[in-house]
């Protein structure tokens, strides 16, 4: 059920981001759904399914980008590593921290997958550019996590007072 179910949640982020996103921007600063998607599942799953989940989201990601195949992936995984150690190390039930680390993954995955693609000849755009990019999309991600965030915990609230009856 849980495999379904992350299917399903990779499927709409992607499908989201390719038809959605570009109608809630702000210019050129948009939201990214498939790194919001990575984080979240990292944060609530944990583990090692969580980065293998977040490295296929990157794997979607790079199939959908012009450029180098494994790029986004292997940032996605990297970066989902130091999440994951985040999250054991430090308590994340305030809503507040869950939304900062949704946004600052975003912002780092757009950073260093920018880089990279700049370091190696693949974008038209400066680097200054993907810098300040970055930043925009992960604040910008991060305050889209937050109803994200809470729709999730109220699932989580309700699907667990669901089991509480259940004989």
């Amino acid at each position: 059920m849980r495999s379904i179910f992350l299917i399903l949640i990779l499927y709409l982020a992607v499908a989201a981001q390719t038809t959605l996103a570009d109608a809630v921007s702000i210019g050129s600063i948009g939201v990214h759904l498939p790194a919001m998607a990575a984080a979240m599942v990292i944060i609530i799953q944990r583990g090692n399914g969580a980065l293998a989940i977040a490295a296929l989201i990157g794997l979607v990601e790079d199939t959908l980008a012009p450029g180098r195949l494994g790029i986004a992936m292997a940032w996605y995984l990297v970066l989902g590593w130091f999440l994951l150690e985040g999250c054991e190390r430090y308590e994340l039930r305030s809503l507040g921290r869950r939304a900062v680390l949704t946004g600052l993954y975003v912002g780092l995955v757009t950073l260093t997958v920018g880089t990279t693609r700049w370091a190696i000849g693949e974008p038209t755009v400066g680097f200054l550019r993907i810098v300040l990019q970055a930043v925009g999309i992960g604040t910008f991600s991060g305050f889209v996590a937050v109803p994200v965030w809470i729709v999730l915990d109220w699932t989580r609230q309700v699907l667990h007072r669901r089991q509480q009856y259940d004989v």
